[in-house]
């Protein structure tokens, strides 16, 4: 793996999203799966040679006259840090 999750296991998130990555030849790529948040939900850090991905999916109902019976989508605050390669500048 050319990125090393160093928080797989962080007790204090209440969820943590999928995130697949790739390499290109000329780039890295990340993607985190999590519906519904846009680009200025997640709050992006570069701290020495760790990449740190946070951010906070909440609920919202907003459709009346529905009674949710079951929800099995995640929701609460995530962060997820990643061992940059050493080819990262």
């Amino acid at each position: 793996r050319f990125f090393q999750d160093v928080a797989a296991d962080n007790r204090l998130a209440q969820f943590t999203p999928e995130v697949d990555y790739a390499e290109t030849e000329t780039a890295y790529e990340l993607h985190v799966s999590v519906p519904g948040l846009k680009k200025e939900d997640f709050k992006i850090e570069v701290d020495a040679d760790r990449l740190i991905i946070g951010g906070q999916r909440k609920f919202v109902n907003e459709q009346k006259g529905k009674t949710f019976h079951s929800v099995e989508s995640k929701f609460g605050s995530f962060r997820r840090v990643f061992q940059l390669p050493d080819s990262v500048k």
